[in-house]
């Protein structure tokens, strides 16, 4: 009797898209404009909704309001947001810049929230663990107690080799991070 402990399909990204997914959002996401709202025709609208948003570089969005009195309003959001924007004005568009992303602060509290992360994958890993060796325990009636334990055994050094890659991704993550 041969019992197989399934590994969960690698998918197309690299090991590392969790910390690299991290490390790019020093990029200005666009999603933050879906979050923004600014009050329009008499209700609250996101600012995707009233200005095209086109990114122009890492950290440089420029922002085409369809309606040129809305861009007071949407100036004024973009400063009062926690978000450390820089907004000039150009005629109908807003040239946006945010600030803060390459320093000391900004450094650790992507490195704060990649390790976040880890400890999430690492309790899944756990759980994933727990998982195996509640499903091998399942064949007792069949197999013996010894080829029980040498399953429980390669379950816990599969566990052991994927957390001691994870400690190696952060630690390399981590100077990637801080030397960027």
């Amino acid at each position: 009797f041969f019992l197989m402990i399934r590994r969960p399909p690698r998918s197309t990204q690299s090991r590392s898209s969790a910390a690299s997914d991290v490390y790019k959002r020093q990029r200005l996401a666009l999603e933050v404009f879906d979050k923004l709202a600014v009050s329009a025709y008499g209700q609250k609208q996101k600012v995707s909704e009233v200005a095209q948003v086109t990114p122009k570089g890492l950290s440089m969005v420029v922002l085409n309001v369809y309606d040129e009195s809305l861009v007071s309003e949407i100036t004024k959001c973009l400063e009062t947001s926690d978000k450390n924007f820089q907004v000039k004005r150009d005629g109908k568009n807003l040239v946006v810049t945010q600030l803060g992303g390459n320093t000391k602060e900004a450094k650790a509290e992507l490195v704060t929230e990649m390790k976040s992360l880890c400890d999430l994958a690492r309790n899944n890993l756990k759980k994933s663990r727990q998982l195996a060796v509640e499903q091998v325990k399942k064949f007792q009636k069949f197999i013996s107690e010894d080829v029980i334990k040498q399953y429980e055994k390669e379950v816990q050094n599969i566990f052991e080799k994927v957390s001691a890659e994870l400690d190696t991704l952060i630690k390399t993550k981590e100077k990637e991070i801080m030397n960027a």
